[in-house]
C-alpha cells in the first residue's frame, strides 16, 4: 500500500468518523429538545381538557347565580311553597337550563327540596340520594356572606357530579342568607362527548381505579408511551373532598415526535452527503501531482 493510498485511506476513516460524531451528538441534542416538546405539547392538552371541564363548572355557576338571589328562591327555601315548584321547575326548566339537578338547602343546611331533569333519568334517585347524605353538611350552611360560594366535584354511584352552591338571598341581596342552593351536571359520557369534541382530543372517562390517588397527589395527571404513534394522557379529577372523582383518559398523537425523527433523518443524510463531497475533495487533492 502507497502512502498517499494511507494517506487517503485515513482521511476517509476520520471524516466517517468525524460525521458519525457530528451525527450522534446532533441526534441526542435533537432527540432532547423534541422530547421536551412533546412533554410541553401533552400538558397543553391536558389543560385544555381541565379547561373545558371548569367552563362546564362555570356554567353551572352562571345558572345557580341567576335563581339564588332572588326574591321568590328566598321564600321557597322557608315556605316550601308549592306553586314554587309548579312555577319554576316543571320537567323543561332543568332540560333548557341543561343542569341535571337542583337542590334547595336551608339555614341549617337541611334539604328542602330536590329538583331533577327528565334527562338524568335513573341516575336522579341515585342523585337525590347522595344529596340527602348531604343533609345539614356545614358546607351547606350558609355563612353570613352572600359571596360564600361553593363549586367543584361530588362523587356519586351514577357518575361525577359538577356542582356549584351559593348563599339564597332576595334580589337586592339587602337580606342574610337564609339558605344554599346547589346546581349540578353530571360529568358523564355524553358530556365528555361534547368536551372531546370541542377541545378535538380523542377523550374518554372511567371511574377512579386504585392508582388514581397516587396520580393525584403526584399533581392530578400522568402520562405514558401508548405506542409508536401515540401517547396515553390520565387526567385524575377530585371531589370536593380531596379524593379521586373521575379519571379522563386522552389518547394523544405523537406528532411532535414525528417531526422530531424526520429532522434527525434529514440531518443524517444532509450531513452523509457533506461526508461524500468533502472525502471525494480531500482524496482528489491527495492525488493531484
Amino acid at each position: 500500500m502507497t502512502l498517499r493510498t494511507k494517506i487517503i485511506l485515513v482521511i476517509s476513516v476520520l471524516s466517517a468518523l468525524s460525521i458519525a460524531a457530528l451525527f450522534l451528538v446532533q441526534n441526542i441534542i435533537l432527540s432532547t429538545r423534541f422530547a421536551r416538546l412533546e412533554r410541553e405539547n401533552t400538558q397543553r392538552n391536558i389543560a385544555r381538557a381541565v379547561g373545558a371541564v371548569r367552563e362546564d363548572i362555570s356554567s353551572v355557576s352562571t345558572t345557580v347565580g341567576d335563581w339564588a338571589p332572588w326574591d321568590d328562591t328566598y321564600d321557597f327555601v322557608v315556605s316550601g311553597s308549592p306553586e314554587y315548584v309548579e312555577s319554576n321547575l316543571s320537567p323543561g326548566v332543568l332540560e333548557n337550563l341543561d343542569v341535571d339537578v337542583m337542590a334547595f338547602f336551608d339555614q341549617e343546611g337541611h334539604l328542602v327540596h330536590v329538583a331533577l331533569s327528565p334527562g338524568s333519568g335513573t341516575a336522579g334517585a341515585t342523585i337525590r340520594d347522595r344529596l340527602a347524605e348531604l343533609d345539614g353538611s356545614p358546607y351547606l350552611t350558609p355563612g353570613t356572606s352572600v359571596d360564600d360560594s361553593l363549586r367543584g366535584i361530588i362523587a356519586t354511584d351514577a357518575g361525577p357530579l359538577m356542582f356549584a352552591a351559593q348563599p339564597i338571598t332576595t334580589s337586592l341581596q339587602d337580606q342574610p342568607p337564609n339558605g344554599m342552593l346547589l346546581v349540578g351536571r353530571r360529568l358523564d359520557d355524553v358530556l365528555i362527548g361534547e368536551i372531546a369534541s370541542a377541545t378535538q382530543i380523542e377523550l374518554s372517562g372511567s371511574p377512579p381505579s386504585a392508582t388514581d390517588s397516587d396520580i393525584l397527589s403526584a399533581g392530578g395527571s400522568a402520562v405514558a408511551v401508548r405506542d409508536e404513534e401515540t401517547l396515553l394522557a390520565t387526567l385524575v379529577l377530585e371531589d370536593w373532598g380531596g379524593a379521586p372523582a373521575i379519571s379522563l383518559r386522552a389518547v394523544l398523537p405523537r406528532d411532535v415526535m414525528h417531526e422530531g425523527r424526520r429532522a434527525v433523518n434529514l440531518l443524517g443524510v444532509a450531513l452523509a452527503l457533506v461526508g461524500l463531497v468533502s472525502t471525494a475533495f480531500l482524496q482528489t487533492a491527495v492525488r493531484l501531482p
